[in-house]
């Protein structure tokens, strides 16, 4: 989901599964009949996907079936930036997070106006971590749930995709490691060199200047 800088609201539509008890935690999920909440977070590097703060504030309403509108309210006053949300219904977010359920809000504002930027191609990159096993997500009834159980992992939905970048091309990567389980690191070579990327926000934070490094973690 994409949002300008005169803020708003967004609406995404997505089928839930059918409700579980949810994982053996030391919490207590929502009882019936709560439908499946909706959690919009800062996006965290790759080395560190826990989402820790909002943005804005999600209304999900339960439609005819299992499809679910979820509103996501922005603020006038939030800054701009990549966000991401998942499902928050306690107690089922990590089987809902490995099946998919996760995606990318784009707050749009004053950086995107610096000229470097504006004139950069605009490319979301996000990457979900699948645990499948004979096709499905395996419920969560013990703390071992997916052990064993190897990951997918997907951008943008497709498994190893291809990223292209013309000599001398700028490109501004948007990048949300939206994985419940693994942590990830990003290098770019050419010729098993590795390049030199400058990062210019991290957690919904834009710098106040442009850090060189060749290796995100």
């Amino acid at each position: 989901m994409r949002t300008a800088s005169q803020r708003g609201s967004r609406t995404t539509t997505s089928r839930t599964p059918p409700r579980r008890t949810g994982c053996p935690r030391p919490h207590t999920p929502h009882p019936p009949p709560a439908t499946p909440a909706a959690g919009t977070h800062r996006p965290h590097p790759p080395a560190a996907p826990a989402a820790r703060h909002p943005v804005g504030a999600a209304e999900p309403i339960q439609i005819a079936g299992s499809w679910e509108v979820t509103t996501v309210h922005v603020p006038a006053d939030q800054p701009a930036g990549t966000y991401w949300y998942h499902p928050h219904l306690h107690g089922s977010t990590a089987e809902q997070i490995v099946g998919g359920m996760a995606g990318v809000i784009v707050v749009e504002g004053d950086v995107d106006e610096v000229p470097e930027i504006r004139a950069a191609a605009d490319v979301v990159v996000c990457i979900n971590e699948l645990k499948l096993k004979d096709g499905t997500v395996p419920a969560c009834t013990t703390g071992s749930w997916v052990t064993g159980v190897p990951s997918t992992l997907t951008v943008n939905g497709t498994v190893n995709p291809t990223l292209r970048l013309r000599p001398g091309e700028v490109q501004r990567w948007r990048l949300v490691a939206a994985t419940a389980f693994t942590g990830l690191s990003l290098q770019v070579t050419a010729d098993r060199t590795a390049l030199t990327m400058h990062q210019i926000a991290q957690d919904g934070v834009t710098f106040t200047a442009p850090v060189p490094l060749s290796r995100l973690v």
